[in-house]
């Protein structure tokens, strides 16, 4: 059994910081097999027997040696009631835990990890035992030195629960590698798992970010990491939003830097991929405005205020995000634009600033475009007066001549007509 305690004099046992003060304590109690089996006994007749089967195949396995195992008991529990839903399905499942039988090897007080709550490892080895016994198989990563440890589980489409199967004493190794014979009927299925989770997994990435990230700040010393660095280590994630959001001061100083044309371009490129994985979870983490500051970093303004505009639909209206809209609007030369993002800006937040600053130098501009508009208009009007002036000076001219033509007409004509 397992009780906890706190290492001082707690006032108040509803308070959560408890919980970074708690201590468990593990007592050990002898049960036949009797008793065992009993303890298990109020979670169905399937799940009663494979759990059965699991802990005969755990005694013949260690024999005479000392060991110590949790029975993801509840874990157990959910994946049974989803393969009645389901009937057939693959589950991928990551945490801390284990797979190799040997690190079971001793009488070992289970790990607690605390972390807001509380967790202890799981036991990725059990859980492929259950499969094993449903016709199934499990997939385990082979590394035993990593924090985090990926499993694969598959029950198959010939699984039928009249067919229950005991799990096999002898095609299971001690790091729980599943019958050959099963797994090679899925060979995507193993070749991706090898290439993925074998090969180079989540945690071989989690370890070379942390060395990343250690000297990625690094601009003095010898390690430094220029922008295309950073980018093809979110490319390795799969462009995980993330990541990004972790490196997101890092690039944005880097722009400003001269780069190469192309290689903006590409992560431009990037961006949208990013924006592709996100997912929104999160409410203090806003990946929308992040990838609108890039994009206005690299003059992509049209790119940029859709962006902002996304932030404000899913994190609501902000002062500073209004303030950068109206920063795109001017950048597009949209001035009218501009001035109403900086009064919905200036309405959130009266002091701020960049804001009022901004509408001063826009409204000046405006006034100034007026002034230059109309002395414009005054000398164009001026022009065409002076154009119609000297229109009706020469329409003058052919008047008088065609006048003077017309009355200068012939005396001979004038005496015959008479004479006539």
């Amino acid at each position: 059994k397992v009780s906890v305690y706190s290492t001082q004099q707690e006032r108040d046992n509803t308070d959560p910081d408890i919980l970074g003060r708690f201590k468990p304590q593990f007592d050990w109690i002898e049960l036949s097999a009797t008793h065992l089996l009993s303890y298990y006994s109020g979670y169905g007749e399937r799940v009663n027997k494979v759990i059965a089967e699991v802990l005969q195949w755990y005694w013949e396995h260690f024999k005479n040696r000392d060991a110590s195992f949790l029975i993801p008991i509840e874990s157990i529990c959910c994946i049974d009631r989803l393969s009645k839903l389901s009937r057939s399905f693959l589950l991928l499942s990551g945490d801390k835990g284990n797979s190799n039988t040997d690190a079971f090897l001793g009488l070992n007080d289970p790990h607690i990890a605390v972390h807001g709550s509380f967790s202890l490892m799981v036991n990725y080895h059990a859980l492929g035992l259950w499969f094993d016994s449903l016709q199934g198989f499990a997939m385990h990563c082979p590394l035993d030195t990593v924090d985090l440890k990926v499993s694969a589980f598959l029950l198959p489409k010939t699984f039928l629960d009249k067919h229950l199967k005991s799990v096999s004493k002898q095609h299971w190794n001690s790091i729980g590698s599943g019958l050959p014979s099963r797994i090679n009927r899925y060979f995507d299925l193993k070749t991706c798992f090898h290439d993925s989770i074998a090969q180079f997994g989540p945690n071989s990435f989690f370890t070379l970010q942390r060395v990343i990230e250690k000297r990625i700040c690094d601009r003095n010393g010898g390690e430094y990491f220029d922008l295309d660095s950073i980018m093809g280590m979110i490319r390795l994630s799969n462009w995980d939003p993330d990541l990004y959001y972790k490196f997101r001061e890092e690039i944005l100083d880097r722009i400003i830097e001269p780069q190469n044309h192309s290689l903006l371009t590409d992560i431009a490129r990037d961006m949208q991929s990013i924006w592709d994985n996100y997912y929104h979870l999160e409410q203090d983490r806003d990946v929308c405005y992040e990838i609108g500051r890039f994009y206005y970093g690299i003059q992509y303004y049209e790119k940029s205020l859709a962006f902002y505009l996304k932030s404000t639909q899913l994190h609501g209206t902000h002062h500073i995000t209004e303030y950068n809209k109206s920063l795109c609007h001017t950048g597009l030369g949209d001035t009218e634009s501009a001035l109403k993002s900086l009064s919905c800006s200036l309405e959130l937040e009266p002091t701020y600033v960049k804001a009022l600053e901004l509408q001063k130098q826009l409204l000046r501009s405006q006034d100034e475009r007026i002034e230059i508009s109309s002395a414009k208009n005054l000398v164009g009007k001026r022009h065409r007066e002076q154009d119609q002036s000297n229109s009706l000076s020469h329409l003058s001219l052919r008047n008088r001549a065609t006048l003077t033509h017309r009355v200068t007409i012939d005396p001979e004509v004038i005496t015959r007509r008479v004479q006539k």
